[in-house]
């Protein structure tokens, strides 16, 4: 069974019903591990009762999925898709500009979202240009003939595996609810359905939202028949609005101090997706606990790539990547002789990232024994994306007195508390992204798959 339900608003997020009469256990899953964690934290304490209740991520679902359905080949990253076809174009347009690959990366990555199978989607290539065109038909078959597992690949890989089983095999009562998503690509609005041949399948969804949606929004996809949970609406709070110049947040925010200080517990909300570390900073309260991205490996990166660079003019753009590799591999022995406490572990890191993916690219084809202008501009794309992710919190020398979140975390508000919302001209426009295709590609496009807006 898969359910679409509508609830009123987000303070009525922690009443749905169909959790409760779920049975003793219930997974949540969400998009990002941001949203994850907001959820976790509300959920597991809004609801009563012998229920257990699991808030994962769907790139942890989708993992444990396939060691359950004995899938053990290796998801490949984006950053892996990268070096395989980047070497697939260095092979056919060594002579094109490196904006060139990027773009038919993006529109290769992009177009299996919507499908992987390449029949289906071969019809759109006539739209680009013809060495784009080439470039993703080649990218296309190469994949399809190394079995290359990407994330939209995954998804089908467990969509069909789920649709083969019969009888009793891999029978999980649990129910699987579907919470926090703003989009879903066609792949995944598959492995819904199939899953909801076996288990019971929830996606709350905000009322008034759906009443705007239209028929290529992945939520219609899931169903046209969307199950009311017929709850009362829990009255918005009161709110007082106060407007103030640019550059007085401070002062503003200053005078809500002392109101603020009566509440055992106030929760402030930026008016911004992902705020980072230089976001939370100004808001001049003490005790509120908060999470942020920080780029911690960014000058590490940028002083290595300069150096590379440096080593590149020299040599007329053209480096023996035996060479180049030894020479980092000596900076790296550099970085680890110094003092312990003079060592700096960051651009330890950041070195070893460089040579384990040069030696890796060296492997993957003879066109990478020289390392090229071109070779440089992959190196900085896939090093920014495999080094890991990194958070800050504050050590705070008190109890927390709340939370300090972005308009992501939303989820998580409850109307109990003080809340403060928070918006600047510098916050920016809160729409996401959109399918950008011309009218003929997007006629065809609709027809296999949802399509991104904004709104």
């Amino acid at each position: 069974m898969l359910q679409v339900n509508l609830y009123p608003n987000s303070l009525s997020l922690y009443q749905l019903p169909f959790i409760e009469e779920s049975g003793k256990t219930v997974t949540i899953i969400c998009p990002n591990p941001t949203i994850t964690d907001n959820i976790r934290g509300k959920i597991q304490s809004g609801y009563n009762g012998p229920i257990e209740i699991e808030v994962i991520t769907i790139s942890k679902f989708i993992n444990d999925k396939l060691a359950s359905l004995g899938i053990e080949e290796k998801i490949h990253r984006k950053s892996d898709l990268m070096l395989q076809t980047s070497i697939i174009w260095k092979g056919k347009y060594k002579d094109e500009p490196v904006e060139n690959f990027l773009l038919a990366f993006e529109q290769f990555t992009e177009l299996r979202s919507f499908s992987t199978n390449f029949e289906l989607v071969r019809e759109v290539f006539s739209n680009y240009d013809s060495k784009i065109a080439d470039a993703l038909q080649t990218f296309w078959l190469v994949a399809d003939q190394l079995d290359i597992i990407d994330e939209q690949r995954a998804y089908d890989l467990v969509s069909e595996s789920i649709r083969q089983l019969t009888g009793d095999d891999d029978l999980d009562q649990r129910s699987l609810v579907f919470l926090g998503f703003s989009h879903m690509a066609a792949s995944q609005i598959d492995l819904l359905q199939a899953l909801s041949i076996r288990q019971n399948i929830h996606v709350p969804f905000p009322k008034s939202a759906y009443l705007k949606t239209q028929g290529s929004d992945w939520i219609r996809w899931l169903s046209s028949d969307p199950v009311d949970c017929q709850l009362e609406e829990i009255a918005t709070p009161d709110l007082n609005l106060i407007n103030f110049s640019k550059g007085r947040l401070g002062e503003v925010l200053s005078s809500a101090a002392t109101t603020c200080s009566d509440q055992n517990e106030f929760n402030i909300y930026l008016g911004k997706k992902n705020p980072d570390f230089n976001d939370f900073n100004e808001i001049p309260f003490n005790g509120l606990y908060f999470k942020a991205q920080v780029e911690i490996f960014e000058s590490d990166i940028k002083g290595t790539l300069g150096w590379i660079l440096d080593l590149l003019d020299a040599e007329n753009d053209l480096l023996d990547t035996a060479t180049l590799i030894a020479k980092l591999e000596q900076k790296r022995m550099d970085a680890l002789s110094c003092p312990f406490e003079t060592k700096d572990f960051k651009l330890i890191k950041v070195l070893t990232s460089f040579i384990e993916t040069l030696q890796e690219w060296q492997g993957l084809s003879d066109l990478n024994l020289e390392f090229s202008f071109f070779d440089f501009n992959i190196l900085k794309q896939v090093i920014s994306l495999n080094l890991p992710r990194v958070s800050t919190i504050p050590l705070l020398d008190q109890e927390t007195v709340g939370q300090l979140r972005g308009f992501e975390g939303l989820e998580a508000f409850d109307s109990d508390e003080k809340n403060l919302l928070i918006v600047t001209s510098a916050h920016g426009p809160l729409k996401g992204g959109e399918s950008d295709y011309p009218e003929e590609m997007l006629e065809f496009l609709n027809a296999i798959g949802p399509m991104r807006r904004r709104e």
